[in-house]
């Protein structure tokens, strides 16, 4: 098995994780691999409420301790006419529950989640369409998510 960080150094966005989707290859530990003392289970996750662009995931700690998660939100484009990977990193959050709790993560993702830089206006803009936002404990564990469509950017 190849070690993680092992992509070739003209990957360009494509490093880490990213060469790992996109070479459809399993890494050893994939990226936001953590090991804990409890298991948990993701119940839903939806759009918050609000201006900002935000994702509520619903976990349950289904093992006998108190634990930690790091609820991770990754964001990826079908069809997507820009050179980007299957999915990027677009937000975290931690969470604290005991045994048998439900708690609600609440996940920020930034504005410039779905931007890309266009070279032809030199600018920063998002591409038109859906995106949809994926939620778990790591990259390669994603059972949630939920389809967004931005507003369209064009800032300088």
């Amino acid at each position: 098995m190849p070690a993680c960080g092992s992509s070739p150094p003209t990957a360009g966005l494509f490093i880490g994780y990213r060469w790992y989707e996109r070479e459809e290859r399993q890494p050893r530990f994939c990226f936001g691999h953590g090991l804990g003392y409890t298991t948990w289970d993701y119940v839903a996750a939806h759009l918050a409420p609000g201006p900002d662009t935000a994702v509520e995931v619903r976990l349950r700690n289904t093992g006998l301790r108190a634990g930690r998660e790091v609820v991770q939100i990754y964001a990826s484009k079908a069809n997507s006419g820009i050179a980007r990977p299957p999915r990027w990193l677009a937000g975290w959050t931690a969470v604290e529950a005991q045994p048998g709790e439900e708690v609600t993560a609440t996940v920020a993702v930034a504005r410039r989640a779905f931007d890309h830089w266009d070279e032809t206006r030199h600018r920063w803009a998002t591409e038109p369409g859906p995106f949809r936002l994926h939620a778990g404990p790591s990259s390669q564990t994603l059972p949630l998510y939920v389809d967004i469509e931005p507003a369209s950017s064009g800032y300088a």
